[in-house]
């Protein structure tokens, strides 16, 4: 049998091409120079309109602060005429209390100076309803447990008792017996 004669591969005639070994990535995107410089811009406008907006700010606290400054002699008179109005009413009060009492002189004072003293709010409300000094005090109380603030107001846990505490008070008690319970029932 005769053999066959073979092909063998060879190069094409006059060489192949370079070898194209070089990083070849398409260019994307901003460059690192101009990216930085895109950002200093977006840093110096943030910067420029805090700056604006302080300045707008202070001068709205300014303007704020001027008018509480002139409001201020107007609150202070009302206060005033209120004080004045419980005093005198407190005088009333005292004079029909006390007719009996020999030496007594009504709306005597109890400081030994001639200058104003401002009564705490135990002195303007000590001859009215407790509630309504409880009202002075703490304010207006919401809630169905204001009965609890309004008996316990003389007791110095006052506030521990108050309407806001009293619903996780029992939210406690009753966390801690079903606790304990717990305990039992895994020990036994």
């Amino acid at each position: 049998m005769a053999a066959s004669k073979v092909k063998q591969d060879l190069p094409p005639p006059g060489g192949y091409g370079p070898v194209d070994y070089k990083r070849n990535l398409p260019r994307r995107g901003l460059s690192g120079y101009s990216m930085f410089a895109l950002g200093a811009g977006v840093m110096l406008f943030g910067y420029w309109s805090i700056f604006r907006w302080n300045r707008e700010r202070r001068r709205l606290q300014i303007e704020d602060l001027e008018t509480r400054v002139a409001l201020l002699p107007l609150f202070q008179a009302e206060a005033d005429r209120r004080i004045l109005r419980l005093m005198q009413q407190n005088l009333e009060e005292e004079a029909i209390l006390m007719k009996d009492v020999p030496g007594w002189k009504v709306g005597e004072s109890t400081f030994h100076t001639d200058r104003w003293v401002t009564p705490t709010l135990n002195e303007l409300y000590n001859l009215r309803p407790k509630e309504e000094l409880i009202k002075k005090k703490f304010g207006f109380q919401w809630g169905r447990y204001q009965y609890i603030t309004i008996l316990a107001a003389d007791s110095p846990t006052y506030l521990w008792l108050g309407h806001m505490h009293f619903p996780f008070l029992l939210f406690f008690l009753l966390l801690l017996c079903v606790s304990v319970l717990h305990c039992m029932v895994t020990v036994s």
